[in-house]
Parts: structure tokens; C-alpha cells; sequence
């Protein structure tokens, strides 16, 4: 058994990398960071969450890693996303003031797209490139993908709404 020393408060969620040498974990202290495996050391942390991270994980390729934090305000609660080079640390792209996500359980499952609604639009963003590759007029959520990884499917209000997305 090893404890992984280095917050500042609760942890609130971790991942592994796919190579299974790296773990990644998000806490209350506003932070995600990065260990070894088979070194116990802590390898970065990645600062730049408002809030507390609540979800943390490696993209496929182990080469990104991807935190989402959560608060609330007066007007609702919000997520901001942050996506990571995982050798660097460096933050590549910040999306803010997101209503729903489900981009981190995509992006570990290995999943081309990623989704994130914002105002009242849902916009899907590639996985690979981290562009925005298509936009919905609808604030969609529970936004869920087929298996065959091109079908989805979403809810908004009392309707579900069924959309099939293409590409290379």
C-alpha cells in the first residue's frame, strides 16, 4: 500500500492512464495532479480550476489529461473544463461555464467526440484536434453515445432528441 501525499484537501475523484504507469487525481484544493506509479512522486500539478475538481481523466492516447470542476452561483451550477499536455502540464484549452458535460467520461472511454452545453446550445468537440467540430440549437443533457459511437442521444425538457454525427 503507498499514500499519495500532495493536497491540500479532499480528494474527489481519480483516474488511471490507459498504460496503467500514471495516476491522475482531483481535489477540493482546486487542483488535479499528476503521480507515478511506481515511484509514488507527484509528477505536475495543474492549477487554473475556480472550484474544486470533481473529475479528472486520462484521454486515450495517455498524451492529454482532462479535469472538470463544478460551482455553483446564483444563476445555477456550472462546470469548467480544462484539458492538459500530460508531459508538460500545460494547459491547452479552457472551456468555461459549461451546464452539462459528459467530455470526461468520453474522453477516457476513448470516444472521437465530446459534448458540452453552454447557453443554449450543445457543441461537440472533436477529441483528437480539440476543436469545435458541430453545434446543436438546443441546451441538451444526459448526453449519452451508442456504441457505435455515432448515434447520440440527449434530453431537453421532456423530449429526447436522437442526432447522428459524421465525419472522417
Amino acid at each position: 500500500l503507498v499514500v499519495l501525499r500532495g493536497h491540500d484537501s479532499d480528494v474527489t475523484s481519480t483516474a488511471f492512464s490507459h498504460s496503467g504507469n500514471h495516476v491522475v487525481s482531483g481535489s477540493m484544493d482546486e487542483t488535479a495532479r499528476v503521480w507515478n506509479l511506481d515511484t509514488g512522486m507527484e509528477l505536475m500539478v495543474l492549477r487554473g480550476h475556480r472550484s474544486h475538481v470533481l473529475d479528472v481523466a486520462f484521454m486515450i492516447d495517455d498524451q492529454r489529461v482532462i479535469s472538470a470542476s463544478h460551482r455553483r452561483t446564483g444563476t445555477g451550477r456550472w462546470f469548467d473544463i480544462h484539458f492538459w499536455d500530460a508531459k508538460s502540464g500545460e494547459c491547452i484549452r479552457r472551456i468555461e461555464n459549461v451546464r452539462d458535460t459528459t467530455s470526461v467520461s468520453h474522453a477516457a472511454a476513448g470516444y472521437r467526440w465530446l459534448t458540452f452545453t453552454q447557453g443554449y446550445t450543445t457543441a461537440v468537440l472533436c477529441a483528437e484536434s480539440l476543436l469545435d467540430c458541430a453545434w446543436f440549437p438546443a441546451s441538451l443533457q444526459h448526453v449519452t453515445v451508442s456504441s457505435a459511437r455515432w448515434t447520440w442521444a440527449g434530453s431537453s425538457a421532456e423530449h429526447l432528441l436522437l442526432f447522428r454525427l459524421e465525419g472522417p
